[in-house]
């Protein structure tokens, strides 16, 4: 091949490579994209400069051919006998598989290209993930880190062993999993770096994956340009292959390490978390003076309960005597992240900080914990989400809070959760139907602190159903008041609960079912309550923090969650308000229950009112774009939420 058209062909990868793998994250500030193109384009002229100085050096080395060698190189060999004194043309075979690279000169690719694709799924491809996503682990990166560089030189190396252990029988063998390797690698990239937003949620849900067919052929396009491109190389280019599939490899990996130093210094993504387990320590502990509960089941919609409610009026009626249930109410937030800090604190977040910082603060200055702290009350908060707490100062208000030093219990484990949950998003379409994901599984993974008083916090159904029927609730000799917060799976997805309680096949159970057993753990909740001697002296709140999109109606289908109430001596039939509430209204009902009001005096909203309540929707991962709608009539009417055309985006 003609020197200067390997040049210009290397040179081109170079620049190709610099514009694709340079993409704006989300998470990156866009200056920090600046830099990463100066960063790229600097290691582009660099290697050029070098190649073009070196270029004679590393052609000898590579042995890579040039035609303007043709006119005076011969393959042939002579020697001058010493008997005879004459030259004599010896033409010995040449087999390039053994011959014609030597061993040695196959160690950059046997190193870089591996080492591309091991970096993009064991260090880029979780690191993005959790900066997107930071408040979703209870680890920190540093810890995170710790426990994938070694994973990556390992894996690197064993990977770079085997290539040149296949080196050293065959070249063609050598240079066709070299090819397979690069191949996966930029299948992967291309995926988890460009076709990533479609991905299906990571929450639980069982993803449909008929809805992704059109992105399963994309996929299955990509992957096939991808694999005859890496056969292009093999067959037509030689050994130019190999040094381009090695060059392209290299400058993957330097470009994701670049853009993992960019997160290092934009993101928050090193800043230390207070590493504290939530315990059931004092679960089921009441208070002989007063006690205040909020007991909240996850994404139970209100829609759903009246269709209950209207099947099973007697179950009802009786099971939640005392309470008022408040239909008409509208909640905040589409999603738990920023539904739950809003219900604790009735603060607006609006995209206008970093939301970590929000909610840590959101959590510290909360009306309801700075009057039950100066009144002397004892906290108790169970929410599998540990991320509210601010310092370690203020994890001394919460009883069942424990600080630890953070670490895996299994470094093997923690390494296959990371590669399912990088492989979720990076793999081809066609193939993340086979790839199997928990959310909890990072959870489980958390070396517990020794001498801890109780089990680390279960915030399934089965378990407060199981603790119900074991114990129920027991009243302690300490007088002073209780609060306690329960934060349950309620009807989230993947809805694997049959109405048995019976844990079933992730996806096999309905939202339906799952409303039910929600309502039963519920009953059984407010049961065990009245078998107590301090039934009276408590005050309650069954809610859910958002309802559910059943229906599919768009950006407002989860803005209608459950919400019933029973204050301090309450005792009258179940009733219904159609009160048009709001979750804006909660800092003034916790103070209304606190203060010992009844049921008329909790909400200043009577039935018949006129009021605008405000919603912000968005989509589950793109928090990112806020959309406001008001509702100017019944939150169960999808119709009455009107969109003001104001968008909440990130700074």
């Amino acid at each position: 091949m003609n020197q200067m058209k390997l040049f210009r062909i290397l040179y081109y990868v170079f620049l190709l490579d610099m514009i694709l793998t340079i993409r704006v994250q989300a998470y990156i500030d866009p200056s920090v994209t600046t830099y990463a193109i100066q960063a790229l384009a600097g290691v582009m002229i660099g290697l050029s400069a070098f190649l073009n100085i070196y270029w004679h050096r590393i052609a000898r080395r590579l042995n890579i051919g040039s035609s303007s060698y043709k006119d005076f190189e011969s393959d042939d060999l002579y020697f001058n006998d010493p008997v005879k004194g004459i030259k004599d043309e010896l033409h010995y075979p040449v087999h390039t598989d053994d011959v014609k690279t030597g061993i040695w000169s196959d160690v950059p690719a046997a190193v870089f290209i591996p080492a591309a694709f091991v970096y993009l799924l064991i260090v880029y491809g979780p690191s993005e993930i959790y900066v997107s996503n930071r408040n979703e682990f209870w680890f920190d990166y540093p810890i995170m880190i710790k426990a994938a560089v070694p994973l990556f030189f390992l894996l690197c190396a064993l990977l770079t062993v085997i290539l040149m252990n296949v080196r050293k029988y065959s070249r063609n063998a050598f240079t066709i999993l070299c090819a397979a390797v690069f191949s996966i690698t930029v299948i992967l990239y291309i995926h988890g770096v460009f076709m990533s937003g479609h991905v299906p949620p990571m929450d639980g849900t069982t993803p449909v994956w008929n809805e992704y067919y059109t992105d399963m052929v994309i996929s299955l396009f990509v992957t096939i340009l991808v694999i005859a491109g890496a056969a292009v190389m093999y067959h037509k280019l030689k050994e130019a292959g190999l040094l381009l599939m090695t060059v392209i490899s290299f400058l993957i990996a330097a470009a994701l390490g670049i853009m993992n130093i960019m997160m290092v210094f934009t993101t928050n993504i090193m800043d230390q978390k207070l590493h504290y387990i939530i315990s059931e320590a004092h679960y089921s502990e009441l208070s002989p003076e007063k006690n205040f509960i909020i007991f909240l089941l996850d994404a139970v919609d209100s829609r759903a309960v009246q269709k209950q409610m209207a099947e099973e009026p007697e179950f009802y009626k009786e099971t939640f005597a005392d309470f008022m249930f408040y239909p008409d109410t509208s909640g905040t937030y589409s999603f738990t992240q920023e539904a739950v800090p809003y219900i604790m604190n009735g603060k607006w977040f609006e995209n206008q900080e970093n939301f970590h910082d929000f909610q840590l603060n959101a959590m510290q200055e909360s009306p309801l914990f700075q009057r039950l702290e100066r009144e002397e009350w004892l906290i108790d908060y169970y929410d599998h989400d540990l991320m509210y707490l601010t310092d370690y100062d203020t994890i001394g208000r919460y009883r069942n809070a424990y600080r630890y030093d953070a670490e895996f219990s299994s470094l093997k484990e923690y390494a296959g959760a990371s590669l399912r949950l990088t492989l979720f998003k990076y793999a081809p379409y066609y193939l993340k139907p086979l790839i199997r994901f928990e959310p909890g599984e990072f959870l489980s993974l958390r070396k517990l602190p020794e001498g801890m008083l109780a089990n680390d916090f279960d915030h399934g159904n089965v378990r407060f159903h199981e603790q119900m029927n074991s114990t129920g609730f027991t009243v302690s000799d300490d007088h002073m008041p209780v609060f306690k917060f329960y934060h349950l799976d309620g009807a989230h997805t993947p809805f694997d609960y049959d109405e048995d309680f019976s844990i079933i096949e992730p996806g096999m159970g309905s939202y339906k079912t799952d409303v039910t057993v929600s309502m039963k753990t519920a009953a059984e909740f407010v049961q065990e309550l009245r078998n107590t001697d301090v039934y009276d002296q408590t005050a309650v709140i069954i809610m859910a923090d958002h309802g559910y999109g059943f229906e599919n109606t768009g950006l407002t289908e989860r803005a209608n969650p459950l919400l019933m109430v029973k204050g301090f001596h309450e005792r009258h039939d179940f009733r219904i308000s159609k009160a048009p509430v709001s979750f804006t209204d909660l800092q003034d009902l916790y103070t209304s229950l606190l203060d010992g009001n009844k049921e008329d005096e909790q909400f200043v909203w009577k039935e018949g009112d006129y009021r605008q309540r405000r919603y912000l929707g968005y989509h589950y991962n793109k928090e990112y774009e806020m959309r406001e709608f008001i509702l100017e009539g019944n939150a169960s009417h999808q119709e009455d939420y009107k969109p003001t055309g104001i968008i909440y985006t990130r700074p």
